[in-house]
């Protein structure tokens, strides 16, 4: 999120420092993440940790779990994790909210430098390691079912759209016209993506445990030079597309992940299946903001822009 939440800090800080043992002296808002708050950890032993307050993760126990166990039964110390409360307990809650405290990783973010070709072979072959991790750790709650989830609330929001023309909040206005504008075309993909998931669903294909959006914005560098995959808000167990849709035109960054798995096909099929699922629910995801977290007029700018570009991509996603 772009702006704090309406939660006092004081309050924040006492809520870390009674689950953690730990003595804060400093919190950090970070702006960052489009379904969550979250703060840079200070402490007395000028210890660093990363605080991050969920608005909307399913499965969220499940999830921290997941990379829990991945870093400390698989040895992938290349990520984020979350840090177990003085009650043995992954996640706490600030009132309806799951909130977790993660390892702090000290660097930038792979989306304001590019990676050398050393850390893409690098992250190539974390992805490896992770789509391996099912070996030791076994199958993953959350997994791919090849319908899209959330597609009620989409078509809700589109029926919507002639009553929002008169609505006082000028984005949830503009969301109104392009829905009405794009009204043929958002159906048109979402059938397309319903008809291929229940192909797919139907397929033998092999499922393993995925970060899902192993983005440049999800991926940091620490002051050493070393590749970490941050935010698993989005881990899945799915097909190996899923994660690789994101490297695919990438080849050193597919080669470090030969390095762990070997040589591999991609399924066009669920390529495709993913390149509609991304814009169909990136579109969603934007517009429902707006339209339901009843956000400030900073955070709307922000989500409106990015529903924009996602819509310009409507026939171009369909067609690839």
């Amino acid at each position: 999120m772009l702006t704090e939440p309406n939660i006092d800090k004081s309050r924040i800080k006492s809520t870390i420092e009674e689950n953690y043992g730990i003595q804060v002296s400093n919190l950090v808002f970070n702006i960052a993440g489009e379904a969550s708050w979250s703060y840079k950890v200070e402490t007395e032993n000028n210890g660093l940790f990363f605080f991050k307050i969920h608005t909307n993760l399913h499965e969220h126990k499940s999830r921290f779990e997941l990379t829990y166990k991945l870093f400390n039964d698989c040895g992938i110390k290349n990520i984020t994790h979350p840090i177990k409360n003085k009650d043995g307990e992954l996640v706490i809650y600030l009132d309806k909210y799951p909130a977790a405290l993660f390892n702090f990783i000290t660097g930038h973010n792979a989306s304001e430098n590019e990676l050398t070709e050393d850390q893409q072979f690098a992250l190539g072959k974390l992805l490896g390691q992770i789509h391996k991790a099912k070996d030791i750790i076994g199958d993953f709650k959350v997994k791919e079912d090849f319908a899209y989830g959330n597609k009620e609330r989409l078509l809700d929001s589109m029926n919507k759209a002639q009553d929002l023309l008169s609505n006082d909040s000028k984005y949830k206005k503009k969301v109104a016209e392009l829905f009405i504008d794009n009204n043929e075309k958002i159906l048109k993909q979402l059938q397309k993506l319903e008809d291929l998931g229940s192909k797919l669903r139907n397929s033998p294909i092999d499922f393993v445990i995925c970060h899902g959006e192993p983005h440049r914005w999800n991926t940091m560098v620490n002051e050493k030079g070393e590749v970490f995959l941050i935010d698993w808000d989005d881990s899945i167990f799915a097909p190996k597309e899923k994660d690789l849709i994101m490297i695919k035109n990438e080849p050193v960054k597919l080669a470090g992940y030969k390095s762990v798995i070997g040589d591999f096909k991609l399924k066009q099929d669920v390529l495709h299946y993913y390149n509609l699922e991304w814009n169909i629910s990136e579109i969603d995801a934007w517009s429902s903001q707006i339209l339901y977290d009843n956000t400030n007029d900073i955070q709307n700018k922000h989500d409106l822009e990015f529903l924009i570009t996602e819509l310009k991509t409507l026939v171009r996603v369909s067609e690839v």
